[in-house]
């Protein structure tokens, strides 16, 4: 059966976008770059000498300024089905197991997580038939996502020079970052994918000696530089009052990038560029 298809799925794709992770992004870029010194900030001198990197990697420091509360969960088991996990028989079974175990608990939706195998299988159910399954949600395991995100990337831009800055840099092998674009080797792809976004920001936030010259970085708020320079002693100090002042860069971040980008949406990535 064909699978159904929305209509308005570009409208769908524009309400992803979420503006707030990529502010939190370059917050945490401009502090690193602040952290070791290389990019002549106006507020550089305030800083102290040594050049060490003390702002955390970028999932250190989301877990440090991260506000969600992870709320407890009761983890139980259901009866195993003495059958082959990959038959299609025995994944109805538990789904329907599934969506009756959420309708007794007075859940409106059923949520269940399959590997990269049992899910193609799961959706063919799914599709052949709607009515039964329609309010069951089927996920693709996180691991296995973030696999596919990684080799969609590979497939992309790993012949467009991203496999050659890799080896070339002498951060990774040929062999590994074959397998690493590939979707296989996932710790060291998700890291070197992190290098490379830190990489890219570095040479774009390099333009402020062009901003300097051209005189362009007086369209910066002072406030974000006060903001920034806060948020650093915090690093290198007390992590006691971190929330506040973290929360305030972030928002004059945004602020100023979504002013900067009002003439189109793709600004943001010139945003001292008014």
């Amino acid at each position: 059966m064909e699978p159904v298809r929305h209509e308005d799925a570009y409208g769908k794709i524009k309400k992803c976008d979420d503006r707030g992770a990529e502010t939190s992004d370059i917050a945490w870029v401009f502090l690193r770059l602040l952290s070791r010194q290389t990019v002549d900030f106006p507020i550089r001198n305030h800083l102290p000498t040594g050049g060490k990197q003390i702002i955390p990697f970028w999932t250190g420091y989301h877990r440090k300024t991260s506000m969600y509360c992870r709320s407890f969960s009761i983890v139980s088991y259901a009866p195993i089905v003495d059958s082959k996990p990959s038959d299609m028989a025995t994944v109805y079974t538990t789904m329907k197991r599934c969506v009756d175990m959420c309708m007794k608990a007075g859940q409106q939706y059923s949520v269940q997580t399959f590997d990269q195998q049992l899910y193609a299988i799961a959706q063919q159910i799914k599709w052949s038939r709607p009515l039964e399954f329609q309010s069951h949600i089927i996920r693709l395991g996180g691991f296995h996502t973030v696999a596919c995100f990684i080799a969609s990337i590979g497939k992309l831009w790993g012949d467009g020079g991203l496999s050659d800055l890799l080896v070339d840099s002498g951060v990774y092998a040929g062999c590994t970052v074959e397998q690493m674009l590939s979707g296989k080797q996932f710790n060291r792809a998700v890291r070197a994918l992190t290098l490379t976004y830190e990489a890219m920001m570095s040479l774009w936030v390099s333009s402020f000696d062009w901003c300097r010259t051209t005189n362009r970085l007086i369209n910066i708020p002072e406030t974000i530089w006060d903001a920034l320079l806060r948020c650093y002693d915090i690093f290198a100090g007390d992590m006691s009052s971190w929330n506040q002042d973290i929360a305030t860069l972030t928002s004059l971040v945004d602020m100023h990038l979504r002013n900067s980008s009002n003439s189109s949406k793709l600004t943001y990535i010139t945003p001292l560029d008014n």
